[in-house]
C-alpha cells in the first residue's frame, strides 16, 4: 500500500466519533423539534377555537351592535393578552363587510371574504363561523407564547447538538489517541522483540482483545525467531562444522598422494576416510531434518510402519561399525512394533542414540537397544559401558552444538545428533533423557506416542 491510500487509525476514530455522536443526539433533536411544532399547532388550533366559540355566546345575548362586538372582543383578548387577534364580520346576505376589529398589525391580512385564506404564515390560525342568523364571522388568531416557548426549544436543540459534536470531537481524540498509542507501544515493542531474544511483552491497562493480539503477535514472533534460529543454526553447522572435516578429508587425500604407499596402507588411509565421510553424512542428515520446515515435517507424521523391522534395518551400518571396533551391540526388539509418526525422523533419531553409544564405548564394550509397548506410549532405551554423563550436563548434552571431550577413539562430533533427538521427540509430543545406565554408562530414553497427531498441541 502506498503512503497516499493509507489512514490513520486515531483520526477515523474521531470522525466516527463525531458523526456517530452528533447526527444521534441531532436526530434526537429533530423528532423533538417536530413533536413541540405540532403540539405548538395543536394548542393554536384550540385557542381559536375556543376563543371563536366565546364570542358567539356573550355578542347573541347582547343588542347584536358594532359596539357590543368591539366590547366582547376586547374583553377576549385582555383574556389572553400573549396572543394577539383581528376579526372581521360579513353580512350573510351579500358578503359585505360588517366590520374589522382586533389588533391593527392582524387586521391588513384579513381576506377580504369568508371563503378567503389570510396573507400570513403558518403560525396564526384562522377560524370562520355563524356569529348569528344575518353574520358570519372570521377569527385570526396570532401566535404568543406558545411559540415562544417552541423557539426557546429549538435554540437548546440546536446548543444540544452543538455540545454534543463537541463532546464527541473530544472524546474520539481521547480514544484514538489512547488506541493509536497503544498500537505504537505494541509495534515498537515487536520491532524490539524482532531483533532481540526476549519474548513479546506489552504491559498496562489494555482491553482483552489488544490482549490478543499481542498474543498473537507473540506468538507469530517466536515462531518466525525459532524459523530465523535454524536459518542460523544451519549456516553456522555448514560454514563452521563441516569446513573442518571436509579440510581433513583433504588433507588425508593428499596426504596419500604425495608418494607411493602400500596397498595396505592405501586401503587403512581410506577405511579412515570412509568412516570421516560417514560421520560427515550423518552430520548433515541432522542438520536438514533440525532445519526442515514444520510442513515438511508434518507432512511424514501420517505414515504407519513398523518399527522393529526399520530398525533391524537401518541399524545394520552401525552394527558393522560396532563389530568392526571390537564392540557387542545387542538388539533386543520385539517381533512387530506398530507405529505412526515420522518414520525417518524416528530412525534417524534411534541411529544417532546408537551411534553415540558405539562412539563412547571402547573395544570389548557393549550396548544394548531395547524397545517396547507399554500401552499408548512406545519406549526407546539404548545403554553402553561407557564414561556415562556427568548429571550437571544431562541437559545441556541436547542443545545443538554441544560437544564434549574427545571420544575414546580421538574424533569429536558436531554436537548435533542428541540436539537432533530432542527436536524428534517433541514434533512427537514425547520426551528423551539420559541417566545412569546399569551397565556402567550412559542410559538415553526416548518416550512417544504409538499414535502421534502432528496437529495436537504439544505438551512434552
Amino acid at each position: 500500500m502506498s503512503p497516499a491510500s493509507g489512514w490513520q487509525l486515531s483520526k477515523r476514530i474521531t470522525t466516527w466519533c463525531l458523526a456517530i455522536g452528533t447526527s444521534s443526539v441531532a436526530l434526537l433533536a429533530a423528532v423533538g423539534i417536530v413533536l413541540v411544532h405540532l403540539e405548538t399547532l395543536r394548542s393554536l388550533d384550540a385557542l381559536a377555537t375556543e376563543e371563536l366559540e366565546e364570542m358567539v355566546a356573550p355578542f347573541t345575548s347582547s343588542a347584536g351592535t358594532r359596539e357590543d362586538f368591539t366590547r366582547c372582543a376586547v374583553e377576549l383578548q385582555n383574556s389572553h393578552p400573549y396572543n394577539a387577534m383581528a376579526w372581521r364580520v360579513w353580512n350573510r346576505s351579500d358578503g359585505s363587510i360588517w366590520g374589522t376589529f382586533g389588533a391593527p398589525e392582524l387586521q391588513a391580512q384579513l381576506p377580504p371574504v369568508p371563503s378567503g385564506e389570510p396573507t400570513t404564515g403558518h403560525f396564526p390560525r384562522w377560524r370562520t363561523g355563524a356569529l348569528n342568523a344575518e353574520l358570519e364571522v372570521g377569527l385570526l388568531l396570532g401566535y404568543g407564547r406558545e411559540v415562544a416557548s417552541e423557539k426557546r426549544f429549538v435554540l437548546v436543540a440546536l446548543i444540544a447538538v452543538a455540545f454534543a459534536a463537541g463532546i464527541s470531537f473530544v472524546t474520539g481524540r481521547i480514544l484514538g489517541h489512547r488506541i493509536g498509542g497503544a498500537l505504537e507501544t505494541i509495534a515498537a515493542e515487536a520491532r524490539l522483540s524482532a531483533v532481540g531474544t526476549a519474548p513479546l511483552a506489552v504491559t498496562g491497562n489494555l482491553p482483552d482483545e489488544m490482549r490478543a493480539v499481542i498474543a498473537a503477535l507473540g506468538d507469530a514472533l517466536a515462531s518466525i525467531r525459532g524459523e530465523s534460529d535454524k536459518a542460523r543454526l544451519l549456516a553456522a553447522g555448514l560454514a563452521h562444522e563441516l569446513r573442518s572435516p571436509l579440510q581433513n578429508l583433504l588433507m588425508q587425500a593428499e596426504v596419500a598422494l604425495l608418494r607411493e604407499r602400500s596397498q595396505q596402507e592405501y586401503r587403512t588411509a581410506l577405511a579412515k576416510q570412509v568412516l570421516d565421510l560417514q560421520e560427515l553424512i550423518r552430520g548433515v542428515d541432522n542438520l536438514v531434518t533440525l532445519c526442515a520446515s514444520p510442513e515438511a515435517k508434518k507432512a511424514r507424521f501420517g505414515e504407519a510402519f513398523d518399527l522393529t523391522a526399520e530398525a533391524r534395518l537401518r541399524l545394520k551400518g552401525e552394527a558393522l561399525r560396532a563389530s568392526r571396533e571390537g564392540i557387542e551391540l545387542d538388539l533386543h526388539l520385539p517381533p512387530e512394533l506398530l507405529v505412526r509418526g515420522d518414520r525417518e525422523g524416528l530412525m534417524l533419531a534411534l541411529r544417532n542414540l546408537v551411534s553415540n553409544a558405539v562412539d563412547w564405548s571402547t573395544r570389548g564394550g557393549r550396548v544394548e537397544v531395547r524397545a517396547a509397548e507399554t500401552g499408548p506410549t512406545v519406549r526407546i532405551q539404548v545403554d553402553d559401558q561407557g564414561p556415562g554423563v556427568a548429571e550437571k550436563n544431562w541437559e545441556s548434552i541436547f542443545e545443538p552444538f554441544q560437544r564434549g571431550p574427545a571420544r575414546p577413539n580421538g574424533s569429536m562430533g558436531y554436537g548435533l545428533g542428541l540436539a537432533l533427538v530432542r527436536t524428534v521427540a517433541d514434533q512427537h509430543h514425547g520426551t528423551v533423557r539420559v541417566a545412569r545406565s546399569d551397565l556402567g554408562g550412559a542410559r538415553f530414553v526416548l518416550e512417544l506416542p504409538a499414535r502421534v497427531d502432528p496437529d495436537a498441541p504439544n505438551t512434552g
